[in-house]
């Protein structure tokens, strides 16, 4: 019998699902019924799941007497779905406006799936539930997906949306009344904005515009399988968008910071550590030769601050200028010109380099200066002065590139996914590693980096510094095979320990820990030999319901992965993909097979800014670092605290 299909009417129209779901208690099938734009959904026995709402089920935002609205309720075995369309036959853009689902009487304490980190459950009571909790999508979000769980059921709630075709963030809130309901019940509510109030871009629905959301929730008697509930979405995704588009590689890293801003002073402008190597007085040949050395323990080694720190404006570190700055000896005063030939040397055989880029997305032009602009992909001054940077990573041998805050904060993730492809088009033989804990969308492109500690010097409590506290179950569910990297800073977690020293007994243990949950461990220690037992398990295969597992590894696009070509970067040199390339001027414009424009620089002339504008970090207050509590995003740098002190940030400064 097919589906009916309820429109958005007043009055009461009743959906009767009738598969037999068997809680615990109570047991039966669903009724759920539409009254006046509110949902309730009703066990057998009469008792209530989702009581009706005092907000309808969606309600407009500013303007919506000119929008038009369709909501279509749609039942199914185990929930119900909403699909709402929104047309703007306005010309001006106007708010969506936001979905209000629940109430679900799930008791006075609720299990929450913390989906801004690693999607480990955190417990929320009443009691400390004073006001909603907010996270956008897709800048802390994982997925646009919520769960919240008791002990006989879960209920699972997603947006599905084209986010790289509408260019839209969301925003997903838990809310509980702050008043019982008639019942004497208090009820728990998700919210989801059709746009993120916590960014600075504009996600209304455009002038002329029309959109179509579906909004799934899915019911399952299996609270510890919460996953089953989050099945509607998976489905959309890989559908729309495929699985991972690169091979994992399960190996531990090697990390090494070469200078920190904690040892910029007159006589060491630029922070390097360990006096009797420094390159900016002795070249790249001591250091070099140390990473060969490296060569008989490990299989990958990525090294941060390879140009230095800046002294005067540290607030601007680590430096986007990672290797151009190794050019500037003679303006400088230092010696960093052999760069290239030493490290170039430094790869062997099953051994890769890795070269970590500072503020990927700060657009910096001159060294240590106070201000930077946001990248623009298309912005093909912008993608000249990238190249730059990356070109010269290539021709010293990199074959891995850390991303360092490339972030929705900085530059909207729609715009991030074509520049990622364009950077791997050009250089196919590098992987990228995008840092922060990156949403789904980029995830499946390249792996991602996640601090697995909070700096906060105050605690002591190793537990209560953990970020990475269980495996990337989402990231497992949607894209088995994804390669994940956990960044292990020690000194993060020194205080805990007598004298601040590290055990290496921890080490090991924190490595193997992290390898155990799925993660690639970045180890910053110098007494932690690479061992088997570091590299990281296939989580997926424990954390994801044998019948709901999908085969792991690389996955080509399914449909709806040029959608980003809007976006795309203005690239400012042809395709280099060879590992000493260098630009190729006066290459006639062409369209990549990602659809990024390649637009020829010519005699090197520079455009404007788009915006106009040079920025400061943390210029607005939603941008400031803040202190990590339960259930609050990290968002110094999108995750990781000030970057006002790197030696906070980056660990054992590897030889000291």
């Amino acid at each position: 019998m097919p589906t009916p299909q309820v429109p958005m009417v007043a009055g009461a129209v009743a959906l009767v699902l009738g598969a037999h779901l068997g809680f615990a208690a109570p047991q039966g099938p669903i009724t759920t019924t539409f009254i006046n734009d509110r949902v309730e959904m009703r066990f057998a026995d009469g008792s209530v799941l989702a009581r009706p709402a005092q907000e309808p089920l969606h309600a407009g935002g500013r303007g919506r007497r000119d929008l038009i609205f369709d909501l279509d309720v749609q039942p199914v075995a185990d929930g119900f779905d909403a699909i709402l369309t929104i047309a703007n036959p306005t010309t001006e853009s106007l708010p969506g406006g936001k979905f209000h689902i629940g109430e679900f009487l799930l008791g006075p304490s609720i299990s929450w799936q913390d989906f801004n980190t690693d999607g480990h459950a955190d417990t929320i009571t009443l009691d400390e539930q004073t006001h909603p909790r907010g996270w956008g999508y897709p800048m802390q979000l994982y997925s646009p997906v919520a769960v919240a769980r008791n002990n006989d059921f879960a209920v699972g709630v997603s947006i599905q949306y084209p986010v790289l075709e509408y260019e839209q963030s969301v925003r997903i809130e838990l809310v509980s009344p702050t008043e019982v309901g008639g019942d004497g019940k208090a009820g728990w509510a998700i919210d989801i904005w059709l746009a993120n109030r916590g960014d600075s871009y504009n996600d209304d629905v455009p002038a002329g515009a029309s959109r179509e959301y579906r909004i799934t929730v899915r019911v399952s008697d299996e609270p510890d399988e919460w996953i089953r509930t989050l099945v509607p979405y998976r489905e959309y995704f890989r559908n729309m968008y495929g699985g991972v588009s690169y091979t994992r590689d399960p190996r531990p890293i090697k990390a090494t910071s070469i200078a920190l801003q904690s040892r910029a002073n007159s006589s060491s402008p630029l922070g390097f550590t360990r006096s009797s190597m420094r390159p900016d007085v002795h070249g790249w040949e001591p250091w070099a030769d140390e990473f060969k050395r490296n060569r008989h323990d490990w299989n990958r080694l990525m090294v941060w601050t390879p140009t230095g720190v800046y002294r005067r404006n540290h607030q601007n570190n680590f430096p986007f200028l990672f290797t151009s700055h190794w050019l500037e000896g003679a303006q400088y005063g230092h010696n960093m010109g052999d760069a290239v030939a030493e490290l170039s040397q430094v790869p062997g055989d099953d051994f890769a380099l890795g070269l970590w880029w500072g503020r990927s997305c700060q657009v910096m032009r001159e060294w240590d200066m106070p201000a930077w602009e946001p990248l623009d992909p298309d912005n093909s001054e912008h993608v000249q002065l990238a190249f730059t940077e990356l070109d010269l990573a290539a021709q010293a041998g990199a074959t891995m590139i850390g991303l360092d805050a490339f972030a929705h904060a900085y530059t909207p993730t729609w715009k991030l996914h074509g520049w990622l492809r364009a950077m791997q088009e050009r250089y196919p033989q590098i992987t990228f590693i995008s840092e922060s804990r990156n949403p789904d969308i980029l995830h499946r492109l390249a792996p991602t980096y996640i601090d697995a500690y909070v700096f906060d010097p105050r605690i002591q409590d190793v537990e209560q510094l953990r970020v990475v506290k269980s495996p990337l179950v989402l990231a497992d569910f949607l894209l088995p095979g994804h390669e994940t990297w956990a960044g292990l800073a020690f000194n993060r977690i020194k205080q805990a320990y007598v004298g601040g020293d590290v055990p290496t007994h921890v080490i090991r243990a924190e490595a193997q820990r992290a390898a155990q949950l799925g993660y690639v461990p970045v180890i910053f220690a110098n007494e932690a030999p690479r061992a088997q037992e570091f590299d990281a398990v296939e989580s997926w295969r424990t954390t994801v319901p044998a019948d709901l597992q999908l085969a792991p590894g690389p996955s080509v696009q399914i449909a709806g992965d040029d959608s980003e070509s809007s976006s795309g970067a203005a690239a400012a040199t042809g395709n280099n993909s060879g590992a000493g390339g260098s630009s190729n001027s006066g290459q006639d414009p062409s369209v990549t097979s990602s659809g990024i424009v390649i637009v020829n620089s010519g005699d090197g002339a520079v455009g404007a800014p788009s915006d106009g504008e040079v920025h400061r970090p943390f210029e607005d207050e939603a941008e400031k670092p803040k202190r990590r509590r339960p259930l609050v995003f990290l968002r110094g740098r999108n995750s990781r605290g000030n970057d006002d002190d790197d030696d906070d940030n980056e660990g054992d400064d590897d030889g000291e």
